[in-house]
């Protein structure tokens, strides 16, 4: 048996350690205040007023540990219980208050540096919004935590209470959030300061301090979570009323202890950071410009692409990882098959309304670097709000978490996509996109890994647990990648010079923007057509959920699990196999076509053929040929969009829902038909099937294949060229190129080749 040993004197005595720093250095700031400058602003008596209630947390626990704070139950005595139960009791009200005073004092004092810069005062006033909303919400369920009320304080009233602890650890993501908010909120304006390099090292140095609150803010949720397994080992919520677990009050002095010291770190830093060099915060400098996104060199945009791939990793790696949680923590909740399959709905309906509603919006006015920022902070809440999800066991809990993270994806990917697609030579778009891609192939590789050999070793809640810590390493990754995207010179594509290019090609195609094939417009018969097909793509998504029955009835006692990474390298392969042949010359169109075709042969065969290894190699091998459909068909129905790509990006990224909307499908499907696990393999094959002839069309028409063909981005045409052209196709399309009209555009001297050069290829071109 364990043998507890009080921990009453240790808390006691950190908490007046750290007390007595907090009280020391609030001293010195009123006296620097009051009696030197004689200049006190609101975060001066924001900060007295989080001190005032530092200083009650601290007695509260310094009496607690008087009358049996951090000892076990054996050694508290009946007459400290009322005494015990009253400071717990204030102690649980003064924390919100006290959070959230010292988090506004701060936040004051970014609005008053923030003079000359609007992001920082509307962030700034966005994130004392959320703090103060969260802390009054806090502060009055800690109040109300029992019924009725006076049971939180009386152990001779009956009453029925909040988990205390529970409550704590379900706020764990706004405090963590707004943790990191009023850390990097100011660092990207710092660090462009006109000081001296010391100086700016020493004043951001500063600030960073404060990143050390948020590493006590994780000691605290470590103990707390320690405090809340051992409230699930004997099954009995804890309490500040008459039914606490054994030795409660052991295991929850540690996590309180910390509490004071994450509010007395957080008032000695917010004291320090008001000081000194922050005086001279309103100086800044301009950011030079950079070379146009559509002019960049092959050279010029490798590295560019290299970082926002990163982006396509952070995209698998959630989507392979949601996937494989999501099964897993239902089983732990008894969820039901349509639960299960209505969480994952959930994260593809995101993406058709993040897209439209946030990410097309920011892309449009503040650029590529604002959307990925955007999307990572959005990602980083949802990864966060699993906490609260997991601790309280709530279903609804994992829908808002999953939309969440879904959200700030679908932001990421189309500013990731778009990005990619326009970084440098316009003949490439297919070959670095494919490529891009590639890296979400290993995020889905990774991430099963991951979920199955690092945190579920059984279905328990101790993998929860280790879950939690990996969702919150995920949120940090994500700021800290959002930080990283601040500090990069990335170049921005505005819609001019989108167009610009556009108007180049068509040119070099014969064509402009009012072509038309089969009477109707080519831009919007390839973009919507595209978009569609795009659609019926995700119906793969049904593949990859019903994997493992797909697996276990084609090849009984084969291992389902290895034979998906297996077939997921393969699908990795596959799309670096298609940015290489996209890249040495092969006709975008072509490789299209031959996927789609592919798809179909692999998926119908493996439906129809008898299980066994010839059906498993199959499976493995459709997803060879699957896997450059979306990012070749993406990048072509791009091209010759001109400025209305950004839209055209947006409305192709909606079409990412296939993902809930197939699924479901095949669900429905085996409610009625149980007897074979197959049916998504024969959904997939028809959805292909259907989706070939749109590579056949555009293969046939002149006006579409000289639309999506990379070449004439670099070579204009020839009179021979339309004139065979013109004759197989009789002219479909109503439209005669006329090549020697040259767009004013070409004329202006101005635009920078693609690779490099002059411009003097146009001019060869005309002549």
């Amino acid at each position: 048996m364990q043998v507890l040993s009080d921990r009453g004197p240790t808390v006691f005595g950190v908490t007046l350690a750290f007390i007595s720093a907090a009280t020391g250095f609030v001293v010195l700031r009123m006296i620097s205040k009051w009696g030197i400058t004689r200049k006190v602003n609101a975060d001066d008596f924001a900060i007295i007023i989080g001190w005032v209630f530092a200083v009650g947390l601290s007695v509260c626990i310094m009496i607690g540990t008087q009358v049996g704070l951090g000892a076990p139950d054996a050694e508290i005595k009946p007459e400290w219980k009322p005494r015990l139960q009253r400071c717990i009791y204030a102690f649980t009200v003064l924390y919100s208050p006290a959070i959230m005073a010292t988090k506004t004092s701060i936040l004051i004092l970014y609005y008053r540096m923030g003079a000359a810069h609007p992001f920082l005062r509307y962030a700034s006033l966005s994130t004392m919004a959320v703090v103060n909303i969260a802390g009054v919400v806090l502060t009055f369920l800690c109040i109300f935590q029992c019924r009725p009320v006076t049971a939180a304080f009386s152990p001779a009233v009956e009453g029925t209470c909040i988990d205390i602890i529970t409550l704590y650890l379900s706020s764990t993501p706004i405090n963590i959030l707004t943790d990191v908010a009023i850390l990097v909120l100011p660092l990207p304006i710092l660090t462009s300061l006109r000081m001296e390099f010391r100086q700016k090292v020493i004043l951001v140095f500063t600030f960073v301090i404060g990143g050390f609150v948020t590493v006590v803010g994780v000691v605290r949720i470590v103990y707390l979570q320690d405090a809340l397994k051992e409230e699930l080992l004997v099954a009995v919520p804890a309490s500040t009323g008459t039914a606490s677990p054994p030795n409660f009050t052991y295991y929850a002095s540690f996590s309180l202890m910390w509490s004071v010291v994450e509010v007395s770190t957080r008032t000695t830093v917010q004291t320090d950071m008001s000081q000194g060099p922050t005086q001279t915060f309103f100086d800044f400098v301009q950011v030079k410009s950079r070379t146009p996104l559509t002019q960049l060199t092959a050279r010029e945009a490798w590295w560019p692409i290299v970082i926002v791939s990163t982006l396509d990793f952070l995209w698998g790696f959630a989507n392979g990882l949601v996937g494989g949680l999501s099964a897993q923590i239902q089983t732990l909740l008894g969820s039901s098959p349509s639960h299960t399959i209505a969480l994952n709905n959930i994260f593809y309906c995101a993406y058709f309304v993040g897209p439209l509603l946030v990410g097309y919006w920011v892309l449009n006015l503040a650029g590529f670097k604002a959307t990925f920022i955007t999307g990572l902070a959005i990602y980083a809440v949802g990864a966060l709000a699993f906490w609260p999800s997991s601790v309280l066991l709530s279903y609804a809990g994992f829908v808002v978490s999953n939309f969440m993270l879904a959200l700030g994806l679908s932001c990421l990917e189309l500013a990731a996509n778009l990005f990619i697609i326009l970084a440098g030579p316009s003949e490439l778009s297919e070959a670095r996109f494919n490529f891009a891609q590639g890296f979400f192939g290993v995020g889905i590789i990774v991430s099963p890994i991951v979920a199955e050999k690092a945190l579920f070793s059984s279905i328990n809640q101790e993998d929860l647990f280790r879950v939690q810590w990996c969702y919150l390493a995920v949120g940090l990754f994500a700021v800290l990648l959002a930080l990283i995207f601040y500090y990069c010179p990335l170049s921005e594509a505005s819609d001019d010079e989108i167009e610009e290019i556009a108007e180049v090609r068509l040119y070099n195609a014969g064509l402009t923007q009012s072509s038309k094939a089969f009477s109707l417009g080519a831009r919007r018969l390839l973009l919507w057509s595209g978009a569609l097909v795009l659609f019926f793509s995700q119906g793969t998504e049904a593949v990859n959920y019903s994997w493992t029955p797909i697996v276990q009835y084609v090849k009984p006692g084969s291992n389902s699990f290895w034979d998906l990474i297996i077939a997921r390298c393969v699908l990795t392969f596959g799309r670096f196999l298609a940015a290489w042949l996209c890249f040495v010359g092969i006709p975008p169109r072509v490789i299209l076509c031959l996927s789609l075709l592919g798809a179909f042969l692999t998926s119908l065969l493996a439906f129809v053929i008898p299980p066994g290894s010839a059906a498993l190699m199959l499976l493995i091998l459709y997803l060879l040929f699957q896997a450059p459909i979306y990012p070749t068909l993406f990048a072509m129905i791009m091209r010759g969009q001109g400025r209305h790509t950004k839209f055209a990006a947006t409305i192709a990224v909606m079409s990412i829902p296939g993902g809930a909307v197939w699924p479901s499908v095949v669900y429905g499907i085996q409610l009625r038909y149980p007897t074979t696990p197959l049916w998504p393999l024969l959904l997939v094959a028809i959805l292909h099937g259907i989706s070939m002839t749109w590579p056949v069309v555009v293969s046939t028409n002149w006006v579409l294949r000289r639309w999506v063909d990379p070449k004439w981005s670099k070579t204009a045409a020839t009179q021979s060229d339309d004139q065979e052209d013109s004759s197989r196709s009789g002219h479909q399309s109503g439209f005669a190129p006329q090549p020697n009209a040259v767009p004013e555009l070409l004329t202006r001297g101005t635009a920078r080749h693609r690779d490099g050069v002059d411009g003097s290829e146009y001019t060869e071109a005309q002549a």
